[in-house]
């Protein structure tokens, strides 16, 4: 195995220098990257459309599966890899089946998706919901970034609905409501957010 390695050294009297150094020097030993345009983004686009609707569309409960629904973690999963994040582009680019659908996301999360505190379910599968840790559901362990990721994205599509005219129902607005002060009240209790808290209690 051979390692093209170049050694640097200069004078650096703050932490950033090293930042603003490593950016002049980055491509030093690739070369500027050459673009290949192999496939326009307007192809690529209808790819995912088509693929979204005909294979990770579940017509039984209303949403999109963020994998090919085998499994757990291929079915429903809220934020992390797509759950109400991905409806963000198939609201704003999809045909009108396409943004239907995104909307029957909608209904199916806030009808069973959150917990308690405000903040949601991990995974959802065959209508059931559940936890981070599968192995003891009682724990109701959550990843604190699932929901941060689902007020981020609900918040720019709510947005984007009452931008375009679309009615938003009372439910997804209160939901998101809901979520923003589960937040509040666990920074205000903590002053910090952790990585995992107990969706149930918000603890």
């Amino acid at each position: 195995v051979e390692i093209r390695a170049r050694l640097y050294v200069f004078d650096c009297q703050k932490r950033q220098q090293i930042f603003d150094r490593f950016t002049e020097i980055r491509k030093d030993l690739t070369g500027e990257p050459v673009l290949d345009n192999s496939i326009p983004f307007s192809h690529a686009w209808n790819i995912q459309e088509n693929k979204y609707n005909t294979s990770n569309w579940i017509e039984k409960y209303g949403y999109y599966t963020v994998g090919l629904g085998e499994g757990i973690n291929n079915n429903w999963q809220t934020g992390w890899i797509g759950g109400m994040m991905v409806t963000h582009a198939l609201l704003l680019e999809g045909t009108g089946l396409t943004r239907e659908r995104a909307l029957r996301n909608f209904d199916f999360f806030f009808n069973g998706g959150q917990d308690v505190s405000g903040f949601f379910h991990a995974f959802s599968q065959e209508g059931q919901w559940y936890p981070d840790n599968l192995s003891n559901p009682d724990e109701h362990w959550h990843l604190i970034r699932r929901s941060a990721d689902v007020l981020y994205f609900m918040g720019k599509q709510l947005m984007l609905l009452e931008k375009h005219g679309t009615p938003v129902k009372e439910a997804w607005r209160e939901g998101t409501k809901r979520c923003a002060n589960a937040f509040v009240a666990h920074w205000e209790k903590y002053h910090q957010m952790g990585q995992f808290i107990n969706s149930h209690t918000g603890d």
